[in-house]
């Protein structure tokens, strides 16, 4: 349509061609519109494409939208039968070939046989005294099959020797060499038949604001010598924790993040976990059918932390191995940043994005120590486990999450009394 190109109306108003165009494809001019002699000519047809056969259907010519609203003009035509009904069905979707995908690698059946190279054999061991003792444990197997392959190695289990580790509620199956057979079944005997199998474990998770104490305590404290950077570990008599526990609950910035009698048994993992969910917008999207205009896309973040320590005494009594794994997040700060949303009448509006930046601390390590001592473990100075809400003069100056020295202690604590086992 030429642009350039106008006419002078008997009223001596001067009309666009396009205008008038455009005025009766959105259907905004009355009936008698089209007959007058404003409204444009209706296109030329183009001529039919020559075919090869004089049968062929020539394509309908396409249909003016005068009169039609934008959307329905936009919207896909129904579906019409012969008769011109909209009852036809659309075809249904094709399924995809049911036949397996044939493999582009060479795979055989074998001679079905285990591969024993190197002098492998076939074990299996009843570990039912030890799960039906913890029948309120989901899934406890699973700690002695991740007890195992901490002690051989994870290694042990995925190189160049055929090996099995496969374990249900009843029975563990152990395919691999004598020599991993006998630590296999020293760890075994450790969980179902423990020498002491009442003997109790406390646990309890503190914070101080400094670590100005173990100035103090220094000469009460034996190293331990740990694997994880950053991670510090000390043994001390039972008489001397009670002392160091006694001088801490008298500092005003001593807390305690677990309940006060966390007790458990050899062998049964003993995890606690306090959490939060932390809200923060990630994006925006469009509302159902675009009727609601754009809407904020959630993100979650948990804050908080998770403590779980599995102790296991040997087979003697004498010594205490204990796998501890904690982990603590922390929102460190939320960036705002401002975002401009376009409207449909040409404007926009005032929104935000939030990127959250946290801090981490992490440990799982696997702790030795004497039966008749307590285990402390110090995992620095790290954001506080329990997210503390910020006060009027914190939001207006934030300085991220508290910082805390975090103590882990670790006590044996005798003979479980009652019929429970710990937990």
């Amino acid at each position: 349509m030429d642009r350039g190109t106008i006419s002078l109306c008997p009223t001596g108003f001067v009309v666009y061609p396009w205008l008038v165009a455009t005025v009766c494809s959105l259907g905004l001019a009355g009936p008698g519109f089209a007959q007058s002699p404003l409204a444009p000519a209706p296109p030329r047809q183009p001529a039919p494409l020559p075919s090869n056969s004089a049968s062929s259907p020539q394509p309908a010519p396409l249909a003016a939208n005068v009169g039609t609203p934008m959307s329905s003009a936009l919207a896909p035509a129904p579906l019409r039968d012969s008769a011109g009904s909209n009852s036809v069905a659309p075809a249904p979707l094709q399924t995809l070939s049911s036949a397996p995908r044939q493999s582009l690698t060479q795979v055989s059946a074998g001679d079905g046989s285990l591969p024993n190279a190197q002098g492998q054999v076939w074990r299996e061991y009843n570990i039912k005294p030890y799960t039906e003792r913890l029948a309120t444990v989901p899934h406890p197997e699973r700690a002695i099959v991740e007890w195992i392959l901490r002690e051989t190695g994870y290694e042990a289990w995925h190189g160049d020797v055929l090996s099995i580790l496969n374990a249900d509620a009843g029975t563990l199956r152990v395919y691999h060499t004598p020599a991993i057979q006998t630590q296999v079944n020293e760890i075994v005997d450790r969980f179902v038949h423990p020498v002491k199998p009442k003997e109790s474990f406390g646990m309890r998770l503190v914070s101080v604001d400094s670590p100005a104490w173990r100035a103090k305590g220094g000469t009460l404290l034996r190293p331990l010598a740990t694997d994880s950077p950053g991670i510090q570990a000390w043994v001390v008599a039972k008489e001397d924790a009670a002392l160091l526990v006694a001088q801490a609950r008298q500092r005003t910035d001593y807390r305690e993040h677990t309940p006060p009698h966390l007790l458990t048994t050899s062998g049964r993992p003993l995890a606690t976990r306090v959490q939060r969910p932390r809200s923060f917008i990630t994006g925006y999207q469009a509302g159902l059918n675009g009727q609601f205009g754009m809407l904020p896309v959630q993100g979650k973040l948990e804050e908080g932390f998770l403590l779980e320590v599995t102790p296991l005494l040997s087979l003697d009594g004498k010594t205490v191995d204990a796998v501890v794994r904690c982990e603590i997040q922390q929102i460190e700060k939320m960036h705002a940043l401002p975002l401009e949303i376009p409207t449909l009448n040409g404007g926009g509006i005032s929104a935000r994005l939030e990127v959250p930046q946290t801090c981490e601390a992490q440990l799982h390590e696997r702790f030795r120590w004497n039966a008749d001592q307590v285990l402390i473990v110090g995992l620095g100075v790290v954001p506080n486990p329990l997210p503390v809400e910020a006060g009027p003069l914190q939001q207006l100056i934030p300085t991220g999450p508290a910082r805390v020295d975090l103590l882990l202690v670790i006590e044996p604590r005798g003979e479980l009394r009652g019929g429970g086992d710990g937990g």
